[in-house]
């Protein structure tokens, strides 16, 4: 239990440095304002969830940490938005806000507990059969991006939405791979291009990665981009801790529950559409910065 409770602690610094970032980014990124050093302190920040996730999800079963991991960034972004950006923040939205606290609870109550023989990571096999899956996931919604870099709008910040996440899950992924090479080295050593697969693909994915959410953030509102890219990351997290790390829950229909609350939760914070002069500068931000992320290519990434 002193490990999931360790991840716990990793998982509110993740956090909060997480929704900093992205807020900082957002912020930095508003129409009429040019704020490439702060930008890039946002980048920074937000770099520093992959190794704090990958850390937490080696301490704790992440079937467990991740709903924690996915309400605790949703909450902060949503008590947020107000504050920095202005966006509205309507009674329905509080009251979903509160289904996802409890959706949390009912998920680290009866969520998987801690192993007390470690279990096996993956296999090589199973890994790759992963990365197939997962880059031809990624293929929908890049390709659907591209296709309506023309218009912005609630179906675009969606599809950023699931990129982001997928790609997350994927970061995930390679990290923990990269854990468990360090973890046992003779196996590592015993086959090197497996590790070397494991760095490449964890070089390849973090940029990829951080550009989505750089892109994303300075377009819009957190209060939709935030539930949405948390619910879809959780729902990856959840589906490879299963299939991969043979994550099971101490009580099956419970934790189905708990993650029903979340859902439920969530949706009632995506069906809300800004409103004001949050919409506004949503669809402002979007016109302006259209010309600049027409399509997907690395150097955008600290504009």
């Amino acid at each position: 239990a002193m490990a999931i409770w360790q991840g716990a602690l990793l998982m509110f610094i993740r956090a909060a440095s997480g929704s900093v970032g992205k807020n900082m980014q957002r912020y930095a990124k508003r129409p009429g304002r040019h704020l490439p050093m702060q930008n890039f302190a946002g980048v920074v920040l937000k770099t520093l969830c992959g190794p704090l996730d990958t850390l937490a999800y080696s301490l704790g079963p992440q079937t467990t940490l991740a709903p924690l991991s996915m309400s605790l960034g949703l909450l902060l972004d949503f008590f947020a938005a107000p504050v920095v950006h202005g966006d509205s923040v309507p009674i329905p939205n509080i009251i979903a806000a509160v289904t996802v606290v409890a959706g949390t609870a009912v998920c680290l109550m009866y969520g998987a507990p801690d192993a007390s023989v470690p279990l096996p990571p993956p296999t090589s096999a199973a890994l790759a059969i992963y990365a197939v899956v997962a880059s031809a996931a990624c293929a929908a919604p890049i390709s659907m991006i591209l296709a309506r870099r023309r218009h912005p709008g609630r179906f675009d910040a969606l599809l950023h939405a699931a990129l982001g996440a997928l790609l997350g899950s994927m970061t995930l992924v390679a990290g923990k791979a990269i854990i468990a090479d360090l973890r046992n080295p003779s196996a590592a050593f015993a086959a090197p291009f497996s590790s070397l697969a494991h760095v490449l693909a964890t070089a390849t994915v973090v940029p990829a990665h951080l550009y989505v959410l750089n892109r994303s953030f300075g377009r819009y509102s957190l209060v939709i981009l935030s539930p949405a890219s948390g619910a879809l990351g959780l729902i990856a997290n959840l589906t490879t801790g299963f299939l991969l790390y043979s994550e099971s829950p101490k009580s099956v229909p419970r934790f189905l529950s708990g993650i029903g609350l979340l859902i439920c939760g969530v949706l009632g914070l995506v069906a809300h559409q800004p409103s004001g002069r949050a919409a506004k500068a949503s669809e402002a931000v979007a016109r302006d910065l259209h010309d600049s992320y027409g399509h997907l290519h690395p150097r955008h990434l600290a504009a």
